[in-house]
């Protein structure tokens, strides 16, 4: 616990970090369409972390799920080219069979960087939410402002894979 501690407390100046919103649509029976705002930031090297609100907007026995959740990348947010992601994610439902649900999900995106600043990814990832069985492919689009990426000028000068 010591040692963890010291090593946060060592760890240098976030490199890039930012807020981003990402839509998609998920292919699950019934089907939803998924809104994420959440705050993105490097934690070291080409691990970053997310915390973000989520609402599933939604039908049937799904419902409507309004929470939050956290997500881990690797290469993401710092240079133009794929990272792969992960996270949980957990809330209230307001118009389904079951009051709380929660649930995972794992997968791959593209970003780049349009402008000085801002990123543009194109993601994919398998969504598990329960209790039930929805669970299927979720494709989205999510545009954010990185502070201190390379690309926008306010970082280190290294981007998440090592290079210059």
């Amino acid at each position: 616990m010591r040692k963890a501690l010291l090593l946060a407390a060592s760890a240098p100046p976030v490199a890039a970090q930012g807020v981003g919103f990402q839509f998609g649509y998920l292919w699950t029976d019934p089907p939803g369409i998924t809104y994420r705002l959440g705050w993105t930031s490097r934690l070291w090297g080409v691990v970053g972390a997310e915390l973000h609100g989520v609402h599933i907007n939604s039908s049937g026995p799904l419902g409507n799920l309004w929470g939050g959740g956290a997500d881990l990348s690797l290469f993401r947010s710092g240079s133009t080219g794929l990272y792969l992601v992960g996270g949980v994610e957990g809330g209230y439902n307001a118009a389904g069979s079951e009051t709380f649900r929660g649930g995972w999900s794992a997968g791959l995106g593209y970003e780049f960087f349009p402008l000085s600043g801002a990123s543009l990814s194109f993601e994919g990832r398998y969504r598990v939410v329960g209790p039930g069985s929805y669970d299927g492919v979720e494709l989205g689009l999510r545009l954010a402002l990185d502070r201190g990426s390379r690309r926008s000028g306010g970082g280190s000068g290294k981007s998440g894979n090592g290079a210059t």
